[in-house]
């Protein structure tokens, strides 16, 4: 029944006295007019909403991981390489994308004290914890063909998806525009080759994050902003998996990265080389090297291109993506190799298949040069010069 509150009482008694006749039912008469009177707010209220993380991106602060843009509930945030932006109007406030935001509060603190509670992890110093340290190379000869380092990454993808262990994997490869990333979900072991080597121009790799629904167990790989940004969503709000499919997590060391336009910037202003001739860029022993189709390479002082790298990865106080399974990076490892720190169980089981199966040649990180030892350098010289954000401030 549908009540009308209406003034008019002989239209309420009308439909009392109605009731009141019906045959079988005896209703008592009775109505009750309701007024309610709104009150003047005072001008200390303050609605109970929360921020959305547009706060970050003003303050300069945001790594454009796209992690926010995957999990909005409502669908009403668009993040690229560069830029990101809120559709106010869909916005429900629900401070969903500031809580998993890697860069909205600290929580390092917090992860590493949960990490000393775990007997089975070693403290690995301004590297974090972790289970075993290796400087490995892949044994694939088609994978060396076209590794970065010693291939790593793409040994495991492959395995990955080879032995039906994930459904697929998001990882990013070239656009059509040379030498600018962009993000793919590859499904098959064969197309993994595409994915293959460093791109140093930042990509939203988190952003195509909500089109892995569709799949069971999925595989991430990403740098260290986007496993912080997988981290907390497992965290925070409450201790839920948000995408309960990713199975593993593999992380990049990462020092910063560039623009795509400063990457062109790099290539023709620094090394004066036409983009379109670059086979292959790479940092190493403290220098930014560019390597042609012809061959030749080219070298710079890694000062010669600090300038134009992204301010707002002077945020981040993490090198070796300490919150993946299984984190990789050049660091510590020679020329054709790569450092590989295992840090959960499911990442170390995993390592160790691909070793038992013959597919990696690895050597223990301590006790290769300059191993270890630098890796956790490094990482103490960036968590030291790290940046504190602050909300107040707005972006330049």
């Amino acid at each position: 029944m549908i009540l009308d509150f209406d003034t008019n009482k002989e239209r309420i008694s009308l439909g009392l006295k109605q009731l009141t006749e019906h045959p079988w039912k005896d209703v008592e008469e009775k109505y009750e007019i309701v007024r309610y009177q709104a009150k003047k707010i005072d001008d200390l209220f303050r609605e109970n909403y929360f921020d959305p993380v547009s706060l970050v991106f003003e303050a300069g602060a945001c790594c454009n991981c796209g992690y926010c843009s995957s999990i909005c509930p409502v669908g009403c945030i668009q993040v690229s390489a560069d830029s990101l932006e809120i559709d106010k109007e869909k916005c429900i406030k629900c401070g969903l994308c500031f809580s998993v935001c890697p860069r909205s509060f600290p929580t390092r603190d917090v992860f590493r004290a949960l990490n000393r509670l775990n007997p089975d992890l070693k403290d690995g110093g301004a590297s974090n914890y972790y289970i075993s340290a290796y400087s490995a190379s892949t044994m694939n000869d088609k994978i060396k063909e076209v590794r970065q380092d010693g291939g790593i990454v793409t040994t495991i993808i492959q395995y990955l998806l080879k032995e039906n262990k994930v459904d697929a994997a998001l990882a990013v490869m070239h656009s059509e525009d040379l030498w600018k990333p962009m993000p793919v979900l590859i499904e098959s072991d064969k197309d993994v080759y595409k994915t293959a080597g460093t791109k140093y121009a930042n990509a939203p790799s988190l952003n195509i994050l909500d089109e892995a629904f569709k799949y069971d167990r999925l595989a991430v790989v990403g740098t260290p902003c986007m496993m912080l940004a997988i981290k907390k969503g497992n965290t925070y709000p409450a201790p839920i998996n948000l995408f309960e499919n990713i199975k593993y997590t593999i992380g990049l060391f990462c020092m910063e990265s560039f623009s795509y336009e400063n990457i062109i910037k790099i290539c023709t202003e620094v090394f004066d080389k036409k983009l379109e001739n670059v086979v292959k860029m790479d940092i190493s022993g403290g220098k930014f090297i560019v390597k042609e189709k012809s061959g030749e390479e080219h070298k710079v002082p890694l000062k010669d291109v600090t300038s134009f790298a992204r301010g707002e990865c002077h945020y981040c106080n993490d090198l070796t993506s300490e919150y993946a399974d299984i984190s990789v990076g050049s660091i510590g490892s020679g020329a054709g190799w790569s450092s590989v720190i295992t840090r959960t169980k499911a990442g170390d089981d995993l390592f160790n298949e691909l070793i038992n199966a013959g597919l990696v040649e690895v050597k223990d990180l301590a006790e290769v040069k300059p191993g270890f030892f630098l890796v956790k350098k490094i990482s103490g010289s960036k968590n030291s010069k790290c940046h504190k954000v602050e909300f107040n401030k707005k972006k330049e």
